[in-house]
């Protein structure tokens, strides 16, 4: 299902995200709600708003840290990549060209092939 998160009210997503994470608790049949309110140290009926979207932000965070998904958080808010400028303001050092390799000087032993002839 794809959601316009945009023409959604803040409740509207809340209640949505609670709904999905109720939805993974279900269909993995990972833990009932007794024993993840049990585990949270909450009682049911904060864990059951909280899955209605009217919990802390914090017991949704404690409810995927209990489903194994905390590392989906990755992608509720992705980390944004370093700009350019910013490095620059923050005194980053600037990128510095990689020297090639000097050629190899033929009159050394192992610089040149045996059986080819150097022209000079």
């Amino acid at each position: 299902m794809i959601n316009n998160w945009y023409a959604m009210t803040d409740q509207a997503i809340a209640e949505r995200l609670g709904q999905q994470l109720d939805q993974y608790r279900k269909d993995g049949q990972i833990i009932s709600q007794k024993d993840m309110a049990h585990e949270l140290g909450i009682s049911e009926s904060t864990l059951r708003l909280a899955l209605k979207g009217r919990g802390k932000f914090s017991v949704m965070i404690g409810i995927m840290r209990t489903l194994g998904i905390l590392d989906q958080l990755d992608n509720l808010v992705p980390d944004r990549p370093a700009s350019p400028l910013k490095m620059l303001e923050q005194g980053a050092h600037r990128p510095q060209r990689v020297r090639s390799k000097a050629p190899a000087e033929p009159d050394r032993p192992g610089n040149a092939p045996d059986n080819q002839e150097l022209d000079w």
